[in-house]
């Protein structure tokens, strides 16, 4: 997966499911995938978007996650590892 893009980045962030009345039908992580490229001095936000840096795919939980009402209501820490090593987390 790598090879598909440009210095690949990685960030865990949580998502919602909105349902047919525009409530919150589910919670639950997803992985987004950034490339992450700049060619300036400095890193800026305008130059990653024009990179096309933002949003160059996503990973989704399995299915079971999409269903849950669990995640709803459910608070905690959202963590990152890599090969079980802990990159980042983050308070939910």
């Amino acid at each position: 997966m790598g090879d598909e893009f440009a210095n690949l980045a990685i960030e865990g962030e949580m998502a919602a499911q909105i349902g047919a009345n525009g409530t919150i039908a589910a919670v639950f992580p997803v992985i987004r995938l950034h490339h992450f490229v700049f060619r300036g001095v400095r890193k800026t936000l305008p130059e990653i978007v024009a990179n096309n840096g933002l949003n160059g795919g996503f990973v989704l939980p399995n299915g079971d996650w999409l269903l849950s009402q669990d995640y709803v209501e459910r608070r905690g820490e959202l963590s990152v590892l890599i090969n079980d090593r802990l990159v980042a987390s983050g308070e939910l």
